[in-house]
């Protein structure tokens, strides 16, 4: 529940909030190492807004890695989905993120991270669908030597928009963003 809550900045994490009706509570206990990725299939086959939210909570020197994939049929529907992510000490998350909407789809995602000292974020995007798609990363680093590292890919033809934007928070000393 405490994690519920650090995703709430912005109008489309409010309406999220206020609608979301799926998404998965993942709880990695201190220490823990999860040998196997966890994936998250977010399949779309009706016109309908998908209001989804996910918490990722790791802590310290848990180890995970966590793929969140959404695919769609033909045909217009949104997908917003916030994943909030909560690094304790010594946490280790890969993150890898695949949006292939359908093409008339559109698709808003706002990730949220919280970083403790020494842990470390590492995310990936690969963007090839949706008619309009926006990615958000907003990422606090609060404890010194805590690091975020952040690839993506947008790969769009013909009509598509696609947005990949960051915002990163050095909130303590020492700290790396790349």
């Amino acid at each position: 529940e405490r994690h519920i809550g650090i995703a709430e900045d912005g109008a489309l994490s409010g309406l999220n909030a206020a609608y979301m009706s799926d998404g998965l509570i993942l709880t990695v206990d201190a220490g823990v190492l999860l040998k196997d990725p966890v994936q998250i299939l977010h399949l779309a086959t009706a016109p309908a807004a998908y209001h989804l939210r996910h918490i990722v909570a790791l802590g310290e020197g848990a180890v995970a890695n966590v793929c969140e994939s959404y695919v769609g049929t033909s045909g217009t529907y949104w997908t917003n989905a916030v994943t909030a992510i909560s690094l304790n000490k010594d946490a280790k998350l890969f993150h890898a993120k695949q949006q292939g909407e359908g093409v008339a789809a559109f698709h808003t995602a706002r990730t949220v991270a919280e970083i403790a000292a020494e842990a470390r974020f590492e995310s990936f995007v690969l963007q090839t669908g949706g008619k309009i798609a926006r990615n958000e990363i907003v990422a606090s680093l609060n404890g010194e030597g805590a690091k975020i590292s952040m690839l993506g890919v947008a790969l769009g033809r013909e009509h598509q928009h696609m947005d990949n934007t960051t915002e990163i928070v050095h909130a303590a000393a020492h700290c790396t963003s790349d």
